[in-house]
This record gives C-alpha cells, structure tokens and sequence, in this order.
C-alpha cells in the first residue's frame, strides 16, 4: 500500500536514475580538473581520466547549469532521471576502455567499479544482454583489495539485490529474501556498518514478531553503538504490546486530557513530521477505513512546531495533535517510544496496545485486529 523506508532503499539499489546521477557527479567534479586528479591519484594518465570525465557527462543526463553537478533537473527516483540502457552500456563500455588502456592507472579500479554500476543499471532497466560481463567484474571487484570496502559493498549489493527487481510491495517472501541476502553481504563485509544498518531497517520494516527478533540479534556487543541503541528502541516498543494505553499517555503529557474520549473506543496514536509526507498522507487515509467514532491521537516529532501546525492546518490530520518543540526526544513521544515520524499504533476498546508496527502492511493487520 505504501513504500516505506525499506521499500525505498531497496529501489534504489542499481536504480538507473540514482547510479547515472552519481556517475555524472563524479565525472563533473573531475571533467576539467587534471591537477586535482594528478594530485589524489598520483596518475600519468590524468588527460586520460580527465577527458573519460567529459565524455561520461555528455552520455548521461544532464545537471542543472552553473549550479552543484549534483543536483539533477529531475528527481534521481524518476524515470526521465535516467538513461536508456543502451546508453548505459556504452557508458560501461567507456570505463572499461579507460582501464584497458591504463591498467596500472591507480583510477582503474574506479573505473571498472563504475563500469560494473553502469551494467547493472543496464541490468535492471531489463537489458541482460551484458550479463555475464556484469556477473564476472562483479566477482572480481567483490575481491579487489585496492577498492576501499564501502565501494565494494555498494557494487555488491547493488548486484545481489538485483534479482529483486523493484517490488510494489515488500512481502514476507520478499522481506526473508533481503535478510539473507544482508546477512551474506555482513558477513562479506564484517568491517562496515552497511549490513547492521540494513537489518535494522529491515526491522522497521516487518511485522511485530520478526521486528523483536531482528531487534534482539542486533543488541549485541558486536553491533555498532548507535544501531544497537536503536536497536533497544525496538524492543522496548515491542515491551507495550499488551499494556494499557492510558498511563502512557498520562506520563508523557503528565496530565490527563483525553481519557474520557478514549471509553470503549478505538484507539489510534500515530508520530508524524512534516518532513514524512508518506506517513501523513497514510494516517488520513487510515481514518477512511476505521470506524467512525474510533479515537486518532497525533504525536508531531518535527521541532519546527510553527511549521508543522501550519502544515496540519492544510492537511488536517486526524485526532488531537499534540506538539513538543522537542520532537522525538519531547516528553510524550518518550513515553510512548515514538523516536522517529511515521508510527502507528493501535489499542484496542479496553485501551489495551495490539499493535506497535501498525504502519507496516496495515490492511492485513486491520483486519486481524478487527475481527478481535
């Protein structure tokens, strides 16, 4: 129904608008500029490298005159952001040029890594003509020890999510594909982040159940801080499952102004920002399919709270909107372990919490709920 976070990221591994626009950024930054080239790359090759540049930003798309070559005229998400395979293949082909002739150039490698991106957006666009080229540079870089790890991650995973296509819908198939294939690339690549952070999104992304058993197979000591404390987050959201509403809302605003709406009703608290279109556009239309006198609690997270009531006033989210020019770290959101914009949750008519994850494949868990 909605791309979420994860969707999101998952589309844009090997997207076409996305690689072509990188491309085209490096090669803006580096067109004209041998000195620089000569200097970082310590290269005889440098008119070389420096005229691929030129001939690379004639091929793909095109950045906004005089301003900052990375930003394009379209969204990089968009279709017209990118290329045609066709020209992403001679792009490839033009790399691969590069360091056929340079082979000892120390730009080969990031050549060959661009070429790999460049086929695989190819790939992904429907062209496989280029297949078996894209599967061996890809083995090889995976292996190149003169790339720095993150390049070679991205190639990587990059081409192991290719198989995904760009799914309408993140499934439980799809979700249990992306976990495994996050656990190859982690342990490919021990020494990065990437992997923590994708299973992390992946538990953001999932039902309750599996959100609590990704969450506590990332709160470990090998786990980099800052992922395992979101990791906590998780768990501790998932600890509300089962208790009752009310006292958590009275904590947080230390008061108690909606209690006698919430009798015997539905319940629905929900963090948005302005900064999450998605979610507010969800939360609106998760009212058309509630019943009527079901209860909608709003929690905003943005800290522009000027911004976001004059947001609201246009939107006109439903329910009580409560604001905190704290945001996520305001006394309400805490109490409710609401740390980012785009939550749903659900209680029941004894005010009891049934759901912490109600944002994510909400039709299905509506009618599980409802039918309670």
């Amino acid at each position: 129904m909605y791309k979420l976070l994860l969707l999101a990221i998952i589309c844009a591994l090997g997207s076409p608008g996305l690689i072509a626009q990188s491309l085209a950024t490096d090669a803006a930054k580096n067109n004209g500029n041998a000195s620089t080239v000569v200097t970082k790359a310590a290269d005889d090759d440098a008119s070389s490298w420096t005229a691929l540049q030129g001939q690379v930003q004639n091929l793909l798309p095109k950045t906004k005159a005089g301003g900052d070559p990375a930003s394009a005229d379209v969204p990089a998400d968009d279709a017209t952001a990118a290329p045609d395979a066709a020209t992403l293949i001679a792009t490839a082909d033009l790399y691969k040029d590069f360091y056929v002739k340079n082979p000892t150039s120390k730009n080969a490698p990031i050549a060959k890594s661009n070429e790999a991106q460049a086929l695989i957006a190819a790939e992904r666009l429907g062209d496989k003509t280029q297949h078996t080229r894209a599967e061996a540079l890809v083995s090889s870089l995976r292996k190149d020890a003169s790339l720095p790890a993150d390049s070679r991650y991205v190639v990587a995973a990059n081409w192991d999510h290719l198989p995904l296509g760009a799914p309408a819908k993140i499934t439980p198939e799809i979700l249990a594909q992306i976990e495994k294939i996050e656990r190859q690339l982690l342990k490919e690549f021990p020494e990065l982040p990437n992997g923590y952070e994708a299973l992390l999104c992946l538990a953001n992304s999932t039902s309750d159940d599996e959100a609590k058993r990704l969450a506590q197979d990332l709160d470990k000591k090998d786990t980099p801080d800052w992922i395992r404390k979101e990791a906590k987050a998780i768990l501790a959201r998932q600890k509300l499952l089962g208790k009752d509403l009310m006292p958590l809302l009275v904590s947080g605003l230390g008061k108690d102004p909606v209690a006698s709406s919430l009798q015997g009703k539905m319940v629905v608290a929900y963090s948005w920002a302005t900064t999450n279109p998605v979610g507010m556009e969800q939360i609106r239309d998760l009212a058309k399919l509630l019943p009527s006198d079901a209860v909608f609690i709003g929690i905003c997270v943005d800290p522009n709270i000027p911004r976001a009531k004059a947001e609201n006033a246009q939107k006109a989210l439903p329910g009580t909107q409560f604001y905190d020019p704290s945001g996520p770290n305001g006394a309400l959101a805490g109490a409710m372990r609401m740390t980012f914009p785009h939550q749903i949750y659900m209680a029941d008519a004894q005010g009891i919490i049934r759901s912490v994850t109600l944002q994510i494949d909400t039709e299905q868990k509506l009618q599980t709920l409802l039918a309670k």
